[in-house]
């Protein structure tokens, strides 16, 4: 029985919002060789992505709605659905073979036999699953299509139209390569290619971030050495433009007021400007892992109480000088006293739609319900931060989030509420993704997550 499989399908029996969490301690435990942990990344990641166009697949061969079947017996026919019509270098009579066996493993003889006569009617005719008509039902058309809910579908088609929501969406089932933010406080950019070609992992500059790097294979990310020592975070390319429409400057106070785990908030402290005063501000069970990730970066934390005195402080050095400090402030911006910023970023709690490629879960964790809770939320904070923002100072609005209602409608809103804001042009160095004054990026355009933000000044 194939190790990989047997531990797919344990993992598939859990909700799908733990069942990336359940992959990487897996993957974590250093039990199974390089070739099953590919396998076994591929077969969960893809299995949970793909749901629903299984869930089609299966549904004519069986006497039942599938969700009636037992837990276990449905995630041994999803991943095996999975191999067959996904998986081209797996053999079809492999992967009925081995969903046989498990099936087997602590079940009856007549599970066995339904597990393998299912499967064998599948593999037999893979290319032969009618999908619904598009002219019929647009929307389910897609969704099936694609492995999506049709909330998603629907919202997508509106925002963008057919064409691009197709590509869209087939483009949130092809998984990313990592992209990696050099720390400048270790070397930068050119350091970091160093020491990953000297243990032999493919990587080439980014073509728009001027910190990024995006590896060229597939790399098990908690295992790489450059992240443990603090040559690098992990952060999409579109992550890291943000910190140029932040632009910090020398002497700034800058605010980020959703900063946990840390990637917008340390990507400005690791320019190392004279004078620059970076606080990152989240609830206390997020600044745990924020102080985590200031220390690995070789920048120093200090813990700051909501009165604005130091809880402690400590010394750092980066390259014979003082390392920058990051303010560290556990608690809600709506309740708190405003520190006066030149800068504040508010990189908002969403729906996330834009890295549907990155997290399989996302799709079947978020609800339609959500959008409008979340844009009220970002409007609240949007509100909170500009009691922050001195006069003449910059609001930077940012999401990970392809829909409107988000993105520009929460932005327009906040206007209107508050006159003494306007919207900032953006650099010129993002010009290929800015269009009226927002900046947008999409992974089937750009081969990024899909990332929205703007840049909002205050009037003198």
């Amino acid at each position: 029985m194939s190790p990989a499989r047997a531990a797919a399908v344990e993992i598939l029996l859990a909700p799908p919002g733990l069942v990336p969490a359940r992959l990487d301690r897996a993957l974590a435990r250093g039990t199974l060789v390089a070739e099953d942990r590919a396998l076994l990344a591929e077969i969960v990641l893809g299995t949970l992505r793909m749901r629903r166009r299984l869930e089609h697949a299966l549904a004519p061969l069986l006497a039942r709605p599938l969700e009636r079947l037992s837990p276990r017996v449905r995630a041994i026919l999803e991943s095996a659905a999975y191999q067959i019509l996904f998986l081209s270098r797996v053999p079809a009579y492999a992967a009925v073979n081995e969903a046989a066996h498990l099936a087997r493993h602590g079940g009856r003889a007549a599970t066995v036999g339904f597990v393998n006569a299912v499967l064998r009617r599948l593999a037999s005719r893979p290319g032969e699953v009618a999908l619904p008509d598009p002219a019929a039902d647009p929307v389910r058309a897609l969704a099936v299509r694609h492995s999506y809910p049709d909330w998603i579908a629907r919202r997508t088609l509106a925002e963008i139209g057919a064409e691009e929501a197709d590509a869209f969406l087939a483009c949130g089932n092809r998984a990313p390569a990592a992209t990696l933010r050099a720390n400048r406080l270790r070397g930068g950019r050119d350091a970091l290619l160093a020491r990953l070609a000297a243990e032999g992992i493919a990587a080439e500059p980014c073509r728009h971030a001027p910190d990024g790097v995006r590896l060229l294979e597939r790399a098990f990310l908690p295992g790489l050495d450059v992240l443990r020592d603090g040559l690098a975070s992990v952060q999409d390319e579109s992550a890291i433009l943000v910190a140029e429409i932040v632009a910090p400057a020398p002497g700034e106070t800058v605010v980020d007021l959703c900063a946990a785990p840390g990637g917008k908030a340390l990507a400005i402290a690791e320019r190392g400007l004279a004078g620059l005063r970076v606080v990152a501000i989240d609830r206390p069970a997020r600044v745990a892992r924020l102080r985590e990730n200031v220390a690995r970066l070789g920048l120093v934390p200090i813990a700051r109480r909501a009165d604005g005195r130091e809880e402690g402080s400590a010394a750092g050095r980066v390259a014979g000088g003082r390392a920058p400090r990051v303010e560290l402030l556990a608690g809600d911006a709506r309740a708190l006293d405003p520190i006066p910023a030149d800068a504040v970023l508010v990189d908002a709690p969403c729906s996330g739609l834009g890295v549907l490629r990155r997290h399989a879960d996302l799709r079947w964790t978020k609800r339609e319900s959500d959008v409008a809770r979340l844009a009220a939320l970002q409007g609240a904070l949007l509100d909170a931060a500009a009691r922050w923002v001195r006069p003449g100072g910059r609001l930077v609005y940012a999401t990970c989030t392809i829909l409107g209602a988000e993105n520009e409608d929460v932005v327009r809103a906040f206007l209107e509420r508050h006159p003494r804001f306007a919207l900032e042009p953006l650099p010129e160095s993002i010009a290929e993704f800015t269009a009226a004054g927002f900046f947008r990026t999409w992974p089937q355009r750009h081969d990024m997550d899909g990332a929205f933000a703007c840049c909002l000044r205050s009037a003198r």
